[in-house]
């Protein structure tokens, strides 16, 4: 990892220190002390009941869930499909590395994410048999991040050049790379999500902000924004083509679903609140929507679906929880994602069924180095990086032990 790659972290990680809350345990602090540990999560409840400011509370919340998932970890995706209701986990590491960070997996089970090691963040490819690939596209000087991968195991992402410019990029099947950057914006290019008819959509930054694009299978480049918004983010596209994301505007956080032909219809909430991109918004093949909202002071966080006609539900976790996290949803309606205890002791994955039935997991207790879906942010020169809430974490400790040599 080259020494302004390192410099850049160290950047984002003293701003992530006074914009994060900090509460028992340390978590949320970028000090050599930080910890994440039971007891923390046990008094997170009070501090958090205590901390003013929708988004200081919002930070926190994300914190929480950080660290609940490095203790009790469950990482779900939103293009994940079902399989036999067996309870059997699989468990892969890839030689050398600090712990692979799935970030999709198509219908026959092909996995794609990305890990890191000790010269950087490259992405692999793990198929049914076991076989796991590792790669970084062509002129990666700075590494990869798969973010996504289609039925004919097309897989996409994005990768850092030596200019710290960041590509999008598509893997072919045999291994061949085709570099995907937006027309007139070669700064950032960000695809986070393909469908089987190899329709990638995704993210760009211009000098001011950030829009949305569809870059079809011809590469035909399309880019958008929702009336009014002052950010865009497009997360997720179906095999008909519409995609969904979250925008930012003088309200606030609010979703989109783009239909093929262009038209943007915007949600918000079922109640008063805001939409929480942490994890992002999902799409299943029939257009409905699986996501999760913050209470207006974020004393809770909700799952929600909405139908293709518009219709908002709720849908919570049984039991006394604090938050309920939709991450994925399939064709079936079947949708995934974790809860949170009321009082933050433990953290469980769940599996709803269209007719509303919950089946609740824990996988075998691992070590995780990194979950959930990645949160941008700026480096050194103004440009984007992504990392997770847990990622930003970590790098917080790698960070106060790397600026002694820097």
């Amino acid at each position: 990892m080259s020494g302004s790659f390192l410099k850049a972290c160290v950047v984002i990680l003293s701003v992530l220190a006074v914009t994060t809350s900090t509460f028992a345990g340390g978590i949320g602090t970028a000090n050599t002390g930080f910890s994440c540990s039971q007891s923390a999560l046990a008094s997170a409840a009070t501090t958090l009941a205590s901390t003013s400011g929708v988004a200081n509370r919002e930070q926190t919340w994300k914190a929480i869930l950080a660290c609940s998932r490095q203790l009790h970890g469950q990482r779900a995706n939103s293009q994940a499909q079902p399989a036999a209701d067996t309870g059997n986990f699989v468990t892969f590491n890839i030689p050398g590395s600090f712990g692979p960070v799935p970030t999709a997996i198509n219908n026959d089970g092909a996995v794609t994410g990305y890990y890191r090691d000790l010269t950087g963040f490259h992405s692999f490819l793990r198929t049914p048999d076991g076989t796991i690939t590792t790669f970084d596209p062509p002129g990666a000087s700075l590494g990869s991040i798969a973010t996504g991968i289609n039925p004919a195991r097309i897989v996409t992402g994005e990768y850092a050049d030596a200019n710290d410019i960041i590509h999008g990029f598509l893997r072919a099947p045999d291994g061949t790379f085709t570099t995907i950057d937006v027309p007139g914006f070669i700064e950032f290019t960000n695809p986070t999500s393909i469908n089987p008819a190899a329709t990638v959509t995704g993210s760009f930054a211009d000098n001011i902000t950030f829009h949305g694009f569809v870059r079809s299978a011809n590469g035909i480049f399309t880019t958008f924004d929702p009336p009014g918004s002052t950010y865009t983010e497009a997360d997720a596209v179906n095999p008909s083509g519409t995609i969904t994301g979250f925008y930012l505007s003088a309200k606030g956080e609010s979703g989109f679903v783009r239909s093929p032909d262009g038209t943007i219809v915007t949600f918000d909430p079922p109640l008063v609140g805001s939409l929480v991109n942490y994890p992002i918004p999902s799409i299943n093949a029939q257009g409905v929507i699986g996501g999760s909202y913050c209470e207006p002071a974020c004393d809770a966080v909700h799952g929600f679906l909405r139908a293709p006609d518009g219709t908002l539900t709720i849908t919570d976790a049984p039991g006394n929880n604090y938050g309920t996290q939709v991450a994925g949803i399939n064709s079936a309606g079947t949708i995934t994602g974790w809860y949170v205890l009321a009082n933050f002791s433990a953290q469980h994955g769940f599996l709803r069924t269209s007719q509303g039935r919950f089946l609740t997991f824990a996988p075998p207790r691992l070590a995780l180095h990194d979950t959930g879906r990645h949160k941008r942010l700026r480096n050194s020169r103004g440009k984007r990086l992504r990392c997770s809430v847990h990622c930003v974490s970590r790098l917080r400790v790698d960070a106060a032990r790397l600026t002694q040599t820097l």
